[in-house]
């Protein structure tokens, strides 16, 4: 990391932060929920097993008059009983 910049804390307690890019628009964060698995919402299961990814790209409050976007890295999953398909959800 390059001498002039400093590290600080997004306050995303549940996220993991994957990556991080700056560019003429600002900076995007890579982010991921830091449980490795989900609960179905059918049966209550909880599963570890990843049936896809999906990026959503969110606007945050700017760091040094800077747009901030997150890049959410969403899961989907497939329940290992009940064979259903579920996103994962986050708190707003």
């Amino acid at each position: 990391m390059p001498k002039d910049y400093i590290q600080i804390s997004l306050g995303l307690q549940e996220f993991s932060v994957l990556d991080w890019k700056e560019d003429n628009q600002g900076v995007i964060v890579e982010v991921m929920k830091t449980l490795s698995y989900g609960v179905c919402p059918k049966c209550g299961e909880s599963t570890n097993k990843v049936h896809q990814y999906k990026a959503r790209l969110i606007d945050d409050i700017p760091i040094q008059n800077k747009r901030l976007r997150l890049n959410l890295r969403q899961r989907r999953f497939k329940c290992a009983s009940c064979g259903k398909v579920f996103t994962e959800r986050f708190e707003s």
